[in-house]
């Protein structure tokens, strides 16, 4: 008789399971979790929340004679009062009472599936409400540039990046005014911008519009994102306020790039055109020592100032060049040209964003 070979003895044999589940998706909520962890979060009824803003300053300054003068009459800041309102999503997820039982314990399942798919879904429905809060609040995640069978091909930006698989869409003509109806997503590519879903509806074609399910009617309305409040429009409205009757103050400066390389002088632009309608200036490093009243020219001359440090960190979040006094005195920055010791502190800092917005 032969020997025994491993054929005959697989039904002895144990099958180990790895008790690792490796995520192979895109599931993030970084900017979700960045408006959470500020704090500036209210509860609210089903009543439009007012939101109380300093829009333009009071006052009436010039030169006075103190010496029995008229100091003239006065003016006051202007208030307004912006309004958001509630909105509400759900996220659906639907298990069978048999995939319970069976993952219950130890014994019969790495996890218990019920109790991991909560998790997931909201998981999945944080990176859901990530993705809306890059829109402009009419729920259009992104436009369809061409169409092969069922397979959408999308302009960028955004691409495909905002849709997610088994997600139910629907699609509109490119005015939001028709509903052509939903369909599910089969697959997405976001490398290649394209999306397949399993059925095209009636009447879809190129330049059309795809926005989340729940959506109903013409113009619909969804969750105020990025693209909504970061505009540069001075008509129409921001949160019931006329962008027309505050057109600096309610427009958020930009700088087109015209598809071109990207460079410091467009860069420096939107910086320069942020800080000057806002007045908000913070860099987040700053340091230095002092050094001696010398004249400095190009880098060669400030390299030999062995005890001298002045650094401001990119990436500040305030975006200007200021001037502010100096209790000491330091020298100027750095130029092409030849610089002085000054007794005004210069403070350079950069936006991270390139696309300014």
């Amino acid at each position: 008789m032969a020997q025994m070979q491993n054929s005959q003895s697989v039904a002895l044999q144990l099958e180990k399971v790895r008790d690792k589940l490796p995520l192979l998706y895109e599931r993030d909520d970084i900017l979700l979790t960045m408006i959470q962890q500020r704090g500036d979060v209210e509860r609210v009824s089903s009543r439009n929340m007012r939101l109380p803003l300093q829009i333009r300053p009071g006052g009436k300054a010039g030169l006075a004679n103190m010496d029995g003068g008229d100091l003239g009459r006065g003016s006051g800041t202007v208030y307004d009062v912006a309004q958001v309102t509630p909105v509400f999503f759900r996220h659906a997820v639907e298990i069978t009472k048999l995939v319970e039982y069976a993952s219950n314990a130890p014994e019969k399942a790495i996890e218990n599936a019920a109790k991991r798919e909560v998790k997931n879904a909201m998981a999945q429905f944080r990176a859901f409400l990530d993705k809306v809060m890059q829109t402009n609040g009419n729920g259009v995640l992104g436009t369809i540039s061409s169409i092969a069978s069922t397979t959408f091909t999308m302009a960028k930006p955004p691409g495909s990046v905002l849709v997610y698989y088994n997600q139910t869409i629907q699609v509109y003509d490119p005015t939001l005014t028709t509903n052509r109806g939903s369909c599910n997503v089969t697959a997405v590519d976001p490398f290649g911008s394209t999306i397949t879903v399993d059925s095209v509806p009636a009447g879809t074609s190129a330049n059309d519009v795809i926005v989340h399910d729940g959506l109903t009617g013409a113009q619909p309305v969804s969750l105020f994102g990025l693209l909504y409040h970061q505009s540069n429009a001075t008509t129409g409205t921001w949160l019931n306020l006329n962008r027309a009757t505050y057109p600096v103050e309610l427009a958020t400066p930009r700088v087109n790039g015209n598809n071109s390389t990207l460079t410091p002088a467009p860069y420096a632009s939107r910086s320069t055109k942020y800080a000057k309608p806002s007045g908000q200036i913070k860099c987040r490093s700053l340091s230095h020592t002092r050094r001696s009243n010398r004249s400095i020219s190009g880098s060669s001359s400030a390299s030999r100032s062995r005890k001298s440090s002045r650094k401001v960190q990119a990436g500040a979040r305030a975006i200007s060049i200021c001037s502010l006094p100096a209790k000491n005195r330091w020298p100027a920055c750095r130029s092409n040209l030849q610089s002085m010791p000054t007794s005004r502190a210069w403070i350079f800092s950069t936006s991270r964003t390139g696309d300014a917005r």
